[in-house]
């Protein structure tokens, strides 16, 4: 009776260590990992990252979201197993291909301004494609310690049909410029005119932001011809608000990039900042 009581225990034990993590691989359909895939549970903050080898640890039995830019984003249950189980991505030639930093044509420094818990030394980037406009801004972490990015906030005056996919990239430690991708998933805003306060959720895609901070932007994507877009993004620089996101209007700096490329559009000042939990 004893003995039998603690083999009991003992399948107890083994059944619920077996049951409280395991190791998942995700891969394309070459069986080549894919790094940085966001694992999320739909409807919650729970989640995970992939690593460089495609690699995450995940209750088995979960239903979870699997999202990499380039490939199909599909829905999984988590099947319990003793070995590293596979998980296949279908590739997606549609999505938008990521623009690399070594695309940057140019950039500028514009002062500092108090952004939640961040004191940001602002240093925008523009990219320029031919039907896109990136632009990110440095957000340095004032705590110099990890913190989970929560929400971004965009303050955006743009005119005509568009859309914006946000953006959160790393910072090189080498460089200092635009690293790698932390939000490896298509969120996208559409308007038929981008005005105002935009407030985006990220919490469920438990992006971590390092001690040394990140760039946070968006890719402008715009929906009609670029010789008929005007772009005027933010409304000019923050002063005496108790609100570290919203402020007053008191300049209007718009930098024109016709001499850059055949078209109208002006880019001018613009605020981003993040809401991040340490």
């Amino acid at each position: 009776m004893f003995k039998n009581t603690i083999l009991s225990l003992v399948i107890i034990l083994l059944a619920n260590n077996y049951s409280l993590a395991q190791l998942y691989r995700v891969v394309n359909p070459q069986n080549e990992p894919i790094p940085f895939t966001t694992v999320f549970e739909p409807g919650t903050e729970n989640g995970d990252l992939t690593d460089e080898n495609g690699i995450f640890r995940y209750t088995p039995n979960k239903v979870v979201v699997l999202s990499s830019l380039g490939y199909k984003t599909d829905t999984v249950t988590l099947k319990p197993s003793p070995h590293t189980s596979l998980l296949i991505l279908q590739t997606d030639n549609k999505l938008y291909e990521i623009e690399r930093p070594e695309m940057l044509v140019i950039q500028k420094e514009i002062g500092s301004w108090k952004s939640g818990h961040f004191l940001e030394k602002r240093k925008e980037y523009y990219y320029l494609a031919s039907d896109n406009v990136t632009l990110l801004s440095k957000v340095t972490n004032k705590q110099n310690a990890y913190a989970e990015i929560k929400k971004a906030y965009f303050d955006l005056k743009i005119s005509k049909q568009s859309s914006i996919r946000v953006r959160v990239l790393s910072v090189d430690k080498q460089t200092g410029g635009p690293g790698k991708d932390l939000l490896r998933e298509n969120v996208i805003v559409n308007e038929t005119n981008l005005i105002g306060y935009y407030k985006v959720n990220l919490a469920q895609y438990n992006i971590i932001m390092p001690p040394e901070g990140v760039y946070i932007g968006f890719d402008l994507l715009p929906l009609v011809e670029l010789p008929n877009l005007v772009v005027k993004v933010g409304l000019g620089t923050e002063t005496n608000s108790k609100d570290s996101y919203i402020g007053t209007v008191t300049s209007k700096k718009w930098t024109s990039f016709n001499n850059r490329i055949k078209s109208q559009a002006s880019l001018g000042n613009f605020r981003f900042g993040v809401k991040a939990v340490y």
